[in-house]
């Protein structure tokens, strides 16, 4: 498990590698959005004008409360059930 630390009111990024043309997608939640916001971007790589290149997606993370929280992202289709591939933090904001 991955372990980050922000102080209050500073952000961080998680950066990860999406392709969507393959229906694959990086979904995410956050056991408590009251300690911490996130928001995805996602962000053409060099590359990405090739058919079916992957583009760079950037989870942009906020502490907004002292605590600590998870934030659990799953790399699979909407409409499956199985992940290709999971992450987890514990995010510790002081």
């Amino acid at each position: 498990m991955n372990t980050i630390k922000l102080k209050l009111g500073n952000e961080y990024d998680i950066s990860v590698k999406e392709n969507v043309t393959t229906g694959y997608e990086w979904q995410y939640s956050v056991d408590n959005p009251l300690i911490v916001s996130l928001n995805k971007e996602t962000v053409a790589t060099a590359d990405s004008n090739q058919l079916g290149a992957a583009n760079k997606t950037s989870f942009k993370l906020k502490g907004l409360s002292k605590g600590k929280t998870k934030i659990h992202l799953v790399h699979k289709r909407v409409w499956e059930s199985t992940a290709i591939e999971t992450k987890e933090y514990t995010v510790i904001v002081k």
